[in-house]
């Protein structure tokens, strides 16, 4: 279970820093995940895990997206995680998960958890891509290829 504690503290750290870090990762997706989502559930589940805020913009400042459709997107990532329908799975060696719904400041978000890989479950990388240009690593706010 993901503690609302963290999200909040999270959220106020993003906000001093002013970007993302080795630890969290938001995402203003409104209506569909974005296409680099899946790098970074890959980096999460090579690196140490963490926590991707969907539906906060950091382009605004790490504000809620006031557009945000949570139920498309949740069903989306699951789909992607291989969840809902393995033929839509986006990951090989996808990571173990966790989801909650949050209010920020009057509006819904999705906090995703993703859990570190045991290395037996590693790499996770993105499928299409393969593994040599599929799997990444997070250090700082960067997802990175692993070398």
């Amino acid at each position: 279970m993901i503690d609302h504690g963290e999200v909040r503290a999270a959220i106020e750290r993003l906000r001093h820093q002013g970007s993302d870090d080795a630890h969290c990762e938001a995402k203003g997706c409104a209506q569909r995940l974005s296409a680099d989502l899946w790098e970074s559930v890959s980096a999460f589940a090579n690196t140490r895990g963490g926590l991707i805020l969907l539906g906060l913009d950091e382009r605004e400042g790490f504000t809620p997206c006031p557009a945000f459709q949570i139920a498309p997107i949740i069903d989306q990532f699951v789909e992607g995680i291989g969840d809902g329908s393995p033929t839509g799975a986006r990951l090989t060696n996808p990571p173990r998960y966790e989801v909650e719904r949050f209010m920020v400041e009057g509006t819904t978000i999705l906090a995703v958890r993703i859990i570190e890989n045991d290395l037996d479950r590693k790499p996770c990388y993105i499928r299409a891509r393969g593994v040599a240009s599929g799997s990444f690593k997070r250090v700082d706010d960067k997802d990175l290829l692993l070398s």
